[in-house]
């Protein structure tokens, strides 16, 4: 038992360390709760291991073992849950499965060897040893190059990522079932040659699967590009509809103001003239912001404040610089930035509603975007958390926007910080370099 557990749980650290390289995440960020999982994850292993008689049994435990503990340690999701559980399985007999047909291949030791070994506790540890430094060195290699599947499997459009992630269940179930069933008769029969048969096909179907998977998402990464553009044109006729109305409209708010003064009505002229200075202001910070695909963008998160009944501010005190990050994934940032304050205030009591949202130039080398609402806290752990993918505390949410904003803040070296404190609300600041 001791000896199983020895090899069990640093093989959980090594899968999930592996996995999380593979969609993207790092371990560094709650690296204490990534243990925790490791260690639940290796004792469930070695219970079900030492219970359970056939490993297509074993897979279907270990499911819904792991389903419970992913949703216990982290926010996340069911269906994000369900896609991590089935992943982490399919990680973990997809490496063994390779790492024996690579030995037998290779001529080192012959699967015949490698079974008889793993009936020897001291042998069957020093080839997990072995197996677990190589996936380690796989996963240091993936992570120094960056290589991960998030940048394929990220986008904004709801419908297409829920459909996305139900084909992606149903190919690693159907994974998860051929490598079980091969891994089963192996044991049971020995019939080796049919059993390199079936590797060649099931590692034949995992790569026409990952293609598959691959071009599916980039398929919908070009529509929800060209979704975001339809809404730049929008936004872009709403905005020049706004200036050419207070064009337009401007004598007429002048000669309502002159009559006022001339019959000496001070504080209805004044009142007036607070009122319609709040429109024309709006307008105008969003003329200087100097990104008209951003100024359509707030325009219409302003009119969405409007229609919550949010108070929703601008403070633009510089234009937008020639950045790296491109026009679509600056609105893909802010967007999610915004849109993330207003869920969170219409939550608030009415009239207690507020947002803020300030640009600024920070040493003439970045630009720093603050959106504060006034309305929410965060707690030390929840500010690393909500950027984690699938993190949400809604059951009809995948929790993917503010993992997006990380995701690419961090791509084009920027940084994000956030502060909160209780009664006083919560500002996320972002930081995102120019070209100098």
């Amino acid at each position: 038992m001791y000896i199983y557990i020895l090899g069990s749980l640093p093989e959980a650290i090594v899968n999930w360390y592996l996995f999380l390289t593979i969609v993207g995440l790092s371990w560094r960020t709650r690296a204490a709760r990534h243990l925790v999982v490791c260690l639940l994850f290796s004792l469930a292993a070695y219970a079900t291991y030492a219970f359970l008689p056939t490993l297509p049994l074993r897979s279907c435990a270990n499911i819904f073992l792991f389903f419970l503990m992913i949703k216990a340690c982290f926010r996340y999701s069911n269906r994000v849950s369900l896609i991590i559980a089935l992943f982490y399985l399919v990680l973990s007999l997809a490496k063994e499965t390779l790492f024996l047909y690579l030995l037998d291949s290779v001529s080192i030791f012959p699967i015949e060897s490698v079974l008889n070994r793993l009936d020897h506790e001291d042998q069957f540890v020093i080839l997990s040893f072995v197996l677990n430094v190589l996936s380690l060195l796989t996963g240091l290699f993936l992570s120094y190059f960056e290589i991960s599947l998030s940048r394929w499997i990220y986008h904004q459009n709801d419908e297409f990522r829920r459909l996305s992630e139900n084909i992606c269940i149903l190919f690693l179930v159907l994974f998860l079932l051929i490598l079980s069933t091969s891994t089963e008769f192996l044991g049971t029969f020995l019939n080796l040659g049919l059993y390199k048969t079936v590797t060649y096909v099931v590692f034949i179907i995992l790569f026409i699967g990952i293609f598959m998977l691959v071009s599916f998402a980039k398929m919908i990464e070009k529509q929800s590009v060209s979704s975001v553009e339809n809404v730049y044109v929008e936004n872009m006729k709403n905005l020049m509809d706004i200036i050419r109305s207070h064009r337009h409209d401007h004598v007429n708010q002048i000669y309502v103001v002159s009559n006022l003064l001339q019959e000496q009505k001070f504080e209805e002229a004044i009142e007036y003239l607070r009122e319609y200075s709040v429109e024309v202001r709006l307008a105008q910070n969003l003329v200087n912001i100097g990104h008209l695909p951003l100024a359509c963008l707030l325009l219409a998160k302003a009119e969405l404040a409007n229609q919550s009944r949010i108070q929703l501010e601008f403070d633009v005190q510089t234009t937008i610089p020639q950045m790296q990050m491109r026009s679509y994934e600056l609105i893909q940032v802010i967007g999610n930035l915004v849109d993330n304050a207003i869920e969170e205030e219409r939550k608030a009591e009415v009239e207690k509603r507020y947002i803020k949202l300030s640009v600024e130039r920070l040493l003439q080398s970045m630009v720093v975007f603050k959106v504060y609402n006034a309305n929410s806290f965060l707690s030390e752990q929840d500010r690393d958390a909500i950027f984690l993918e699938g993190h949400t505390s809604k059951e009809d949410h995948t929790g993917i926007g503010l993992s997006i904003v990380k995701r690419l803040s961090v791509k084009y070296e920027g940084q994000i910080e956030v502060e909160s404190a209780r009664n006083e609300g919560t500002t996320i600041y972002l930081f995102l370099p120019i070209i100098t």
